[in-house]
């Protein structure tokens, strides 16, 4: 077991416990080590949640509108766009993620958060117009 569990716990202990001269510095235990990720992590995850709400609002919005027109007898190429709309969430995730960027590079959109929103509500689509 502690084959298996030693470098976890060595990692563990490592991040808050300093070693100088290869000895373990027990008197000097501290998070230093995470102060300085902190601001990048709280941001990262501003972000994340920036990127979330705002493409599942986006996708909500378009599914909804197109699930309107395509009700059941109405919407004139219903299958056709049932298709573009499942189609990027039934292939791999690396396909439809290198399509997109084939396709931002070749209209020369810069990547940004906007590509990455983008993305998102291309996945959440089929999501949001299913439901």
């Amino acid at each position: 077991m502690a084959v298996l569990y030693g470098p976890i716990l060595m990692a563990i202990v490592t991040a808050f416990v300093p070693i100088r001269g290869g000895v373990f510095q027990w008197d000097q235990v501290s998070v230093v080590a995470f102060e300085s990720i902190n601001g990048d992590i709280v941001d990262a995850l501003k972000l994340t949640l920036l990127v979330g709400v705002f493409a599942s609002t986006i996708a909500l919005a378009i599914s909804t509108g197109i699930a309107l027109y395509c009700a059941p007898g109405i919407g004139l190429g219903r299958k056709f766009i049932e298709f573009l709309i499942f189609l990027p969430f039934v292939m791999p995730p690396i396909i439809t993620g290198l399509a997109l960027l084939i396709s931002f590079r070749e209209a020369d959109v810069p990547r940004s958060l906007l590509t990455v929103l983008i993305g998102h509500v291309t996945i959440l689509l089929a999501i949001a117009y299913r439901t």
